[in-house]
């Protein structure tokens, strides 16, 4: 058995980088600025009750290109977290790296929780911290983020706090609840065994909080996408964002 050591691993991960970099140059020079649909339609309603499973088959089916449910998450509630989020980052946020022509660059989006995004864990070889770290996620948000005591503003004991509806929840629950076929989070074996026991699946994250600080040096936008779905006509991957807070227009300089 013959073990290498010295500087292999690096000079592998820095071919792999160089690789991943020249891969998408290419995918932007020939794929780059596209219009895969000339013709959006986007759904407009209001409220999380008026998420319909029609609207979301025929989301599924391509016939629409998104769905916009104004006012998804209670305005209120939604300012409290932005707030919160914000006070987060200012310590605890992770900047994302992107893919331009230069090599990776910082770009205008952080990422906050307590796990990396499942990708980077992986290629990094940090699966175990990453499913440890997702258990730790749903308590934070769920209970450590909560202000609410139950009526007694005397008492500020943890056992007195109500549980917070985080946002993420909130769609998990309505989606469930909406799509004919239920929703739940994806699961798998742990990282460091094959055992296909399913009680020792664990859940993947439903997502993580992610701060775009204005304002932008792309004016037209920063749009992240988690595969190349858009190539096949047959196929793709659908996401969910929930917006807390957005800019404020351009008429009120107070943005920032």
């Amino acid at each position: 058995k013959i073990k290498m050591k010295g500087a292999s691993s690096a000079t592998t991960s820095k071919e792999s980088t160089r690789a991943l970099r020249h891969f998408f140059a290419w995918l932007e020079s020939n794929y780059g600025g596209l219009v895969f649909d000339p013709s959006p339609k986007i759904i407009q309603s209001s409220g999380p009750s008026s998420l319909l499973a029609a609207d979301l088959l025929a989301l599924m089916r391509h016939d629409v290109t998104a769905i916009h449910v104004k006012g998804f998450y209670p305005k209120t509630a939604a300012i409290r977290l932005g707030r919160q989020l914000a006070l987060e980052s200012e310590t605890k946020r992770r900047v994302w790296k992107v893919s331009t022509s230069r090599g990776l660059e910082s770009s205008d989006v952080s990422t906050l929780g307590e796990h990396a995004p499942f990708n980077v864990a992986s290629a990094m070889g940090k699966e175990e911290e990453y499913f440890q770290g997702v258990g730790r996620e749903f308590y934070k948000r769920r209970f450590e983020m909560s202000d609410n005591r139950g009526g007694d503003d005397d008492n500020d004991n943890d056992d007195n706090k109500l549980p917070t509806l985080w946002p993420l929840d909130l769609l998990r629950l309505s989606l469930d609840e909406v799509w004919p076929w239920g929703a739940g989070l994806a699961r798998t074996t742990t990282a460091s065994s094959k055992e296909k026991d399913p009680s020792k699946q664990l859940p993947f994250s439903a997502g993580l909080p992610r701060i775009m600080q204005g304002p932008s040096r792309w004016r037209q936008g920063f749009i992240h996408v988690d595969e190349l779905g858009p190539l096949d006509v047959s196929r793709g991957l659908f996401s969910a964002n929930i917006y807390l807070q957005l800019p404020e227009p351009e008429d009120k300089p107070t943005n920032q």
